[in-house]
């Protein structure tokens, strides 16, 4: 029979360092995706609105997809390796979604449109990269459980 202590999962990680790496996630997250745009625009309004609409949406989206994939790979050491190839796939996750979201706005999409969102694929990919690869050099590579 086995015990309560065996059936938990153990992580190398503690708890703060997992909720500093979903939050920092989510704030490098928004400031991709708003710094470019606050540089294009003189726009006050727009950058409140992307501090006031553009935050929630950045940190819901890190706690709904970015955190359940962290709990996952945070069980064991994170190598450079692993942050690079994980945040990739959750990259890629985030932009999934994101193609629903556009049907939503502006409905259906024109070729155009596609060709558009396809272009900023590697971008956000690499975007993607970079977020993951400092969220692993601010926790670290975790200790093991003693």
């Amino acid at each position: 029979m086995r015990s309560e202590g065996d059936m938990q999962t153990h992580s190398i990680y503690t708890g703060s360092q997992f909720v500093r790496a979903v939050n920092l996630a989510a704030l490098m997250g928004w400031a991709a995706v708003t710094v470019p745009i606050a540089f294009t625009t003189l726009n006050p309004l727009l950058w409140l609105a992307s501090v006031l609409i553009g935050l929630p949406i950045a940190f819901a989206l890190c706690w709904l997809i970015v955190a359940p994939v962290l709990k996952l790979v945070m069980r064991r050491e994170v190598s450079w390796t692993a942050a690079v190839l994980w945040s990739l796939i959750v990259a890629m996750l985030i932009f999934s979604v994101q193609v629903p979201f556009s049907y939503l706005i502006s409905g259906n999409p024109t070729p155009f449109g596609w060709r558009v969102m396809i272009a900023d694929l590697p971008g956000f990919l690499l975007k993607g990269v970079i977020i993951g690869v400092v969220v692993r050099w601010v926790t670290g590579p975790g200790s093991p459980a003693t």
